[in-house]
């Protein structure tokens, strides 16, 4: 009987072994779960479509190694969009550590993450290691020309980017001087978008010579850089190079008639350009009258927006009865520009020959309660 009691004793502490053992290892694994479902609901890193994924909202940045973790299981991403997450400096640096394990990444879109000149000087490196890249969008991230000057480094090695966005208002000239002149031997490199990055008269000056060497560029954002009107004609003869270039957006740099007059000169025998942005620049009633010979060019032009240029009355008048020759137009904005009861008349009139025109913006003019008839 001793003996058979010991048995049980011994077997019941082993039932109760493995009894604890059972529900230690369900509460680690129902913790594990918890962790994983916490770290998915932060991250949200989500395939789009094949290869690419895009990180949404909301997003910790001190969970960036979470993220990287995610990375390491699946080097096949091909596109990742990381855009508008504050990872900061030390995200960079962290992010710079497993980047380079990409080796099928084409798409990068770290836009808006605060990562300043430090952290765009630790991912400077890697990049070069990231031979399939065609898109990169590093702008909005309080970069400055320093900063810019490394990206560059990593930038010149990429033989296939197409695209570049550096927007950052303090890169200045000297910093997007190295990025375009990294990109200029690419032969395949179409898209750059450098806005707001106060490069000035002299810098776009400066920069025409490298900017005519794009030779493939179809699409140049250079808004709200404050290059003026010579800065204007400086560009407009770079422009006259790019035969392929489709779409300009020159807004926000004050460039007046003269400076648009010039442009309209450089690209009116580009037969692939179709979209021109050149609102707030000053260009006023006379700017816009002696302007619109030269736009209604421009036949293959799809979309211009022309608003915020206090053109009044005077110049809407001709500028807009003259726009009616623009048969492929499909997008007008003139919003903003001081317009009243004749400058309505005369884009009134128009509209009945625009006949592809889907999206119209007149507001903010005076016109009081005049309406558009167009049929």
């Amino acid at each position: 009987l001793l003996q058979k009691e010991k048995i049980k004793t011994v077997l019941a502490k082993a039932i109760d072994i493995i009894k604890n053992e059972k529900e230690r290892i369900i509460k680690k694994e129902r913790k594990q779960a918890q962790k994983d479902k916490e770290e998915t609901k932060l991250m949200k890193l989500e395939p789009k479509e094949n290869g690419s994924f895009s990180l949404g909202k909301p997003f910790l940045k001190d969970n960036i190694m979470g993220l990287i973790h995610k990375i390491k299981k699946d080097d096949t991403i091909n596109e990742l969009d990381l855009s508008n997450q504050k990872i900061g400096c030390e995200g960079a640096k962290a992010l710079a550590s497993v980047l380079a394990e990409l080796k099928s990444l084409s798409v990068l879109n770290i836009k808006c993450n605060e990562i300043g000149s430090e952290g765009a000087i630790s991912l400077a490196p890697v990049l070069k290691e990231l031979k399939t890249l065609t898109q990169l969008d590093i702008g909005h991230n309080s970069i400055d020309k320093n900063g810019a000057i490394a990206l560059a480094s990593g930038i010149k090695e990429l033989q296939f980017l197409t695209k570049l966005d550096v927007s950052d208002k303090d890169i200045r000239y000297e910093g997007t001087r190295e990025l375009v002149l990294a990109v200029k031997e690419h032969k395949s490199f179409a898209e750059l978008i450098i806005k707001n990055t106060h490069i000035g008269n002299e810098g776009v000056i400066a920069l025409s010579s490298a900017i005519k060497e794009l030779k493939a560029l179809t699409i140049l954002n250079i808004g709200g850089n404050e290059i003026g009107t010579e800065g204007a004609i400086a560009l407009a003869n770079a422009l006259k190079e790019l035969k392929f270039l489709a779409k300009l957006d020159i807004n926000c740099n004050d460039i007046k008639g003269k400076g648009a007059i010039a442009l309209a000169l450089a690209v009116r025998e580009h037969q692939l350009f179709t979209e021109l942005i050149i609102s707030s620049n000053n260009i006023g009633g006379e700017g816009a009258a002696a302007f619109t010979p030269f736009l209604i060019e421009l036949k293959s032009l799809t979309k211009l927006f022309i608003s915020n240029n206090d053109i009044g009355d005077e110049g809407a008048t001709v500028l807009l009865s003259a726009i009616k020759e623009l048969k492929s137009l499909t997008k007008l904005d003139v919003g903003s520009n001081g317009i009243g009861i004749e400058g309505v008349i005369a884009l009134g009139l128009s509209l009945k020959e625009l006949k592809l025109l889907t999206m119209l913006a007149y507001n903010s003019n005076y016109i009081g309660s005049c309406l558009l008839y167009t049929s």
